[in-house]
């Protein structure tokens, strides 16, 4: 999934099948967030490597919920609304964990 930079705006949430049209390489993944200044909502811990090797952004929100349906990982990110702005408007922080 990707958090788009309107989250706190009224946001909006996309699935990374809704830009490509198979699964791409996490690094792939990493230079469109970048570039669309997007975040980076993934149950995937390769990512907190890539943040480490290379710093933020894009952000990253890992949720260690498990696989849980679309519904569900929504659901929990509109219940989460003020932590992941506050998480979005501090420049000191790349990762946030849910779950």
């Amino acid at each position: 999934m990707a958090l788009d930079k309107t989250f706190g705006k009224g946001f909006s949430v996309n699935h990374i099948l809704d830009y490509f049209k198979h699964n791409e390489k996490d690094s792939i993944i990493w230079s469109f967030a970048k570039k669309e200044q997007y975040t980076i909502v993934t149950n995937d811990e390769d990512f907190i490597d890539i943040l480490s090797a290379y710093g933020w952004p894009p952000k990253v929100i890992l949720l260690k919920t498990g696989n849980q349906s679309n519904d569900f990982l929504l659901n929990l990110l509109i219940s989460k609304k003020i932590e992941i702005n506050s998480f979005a408007n501090n420049n000191n922080l790349g990762l946030l964990v849910i779950g």
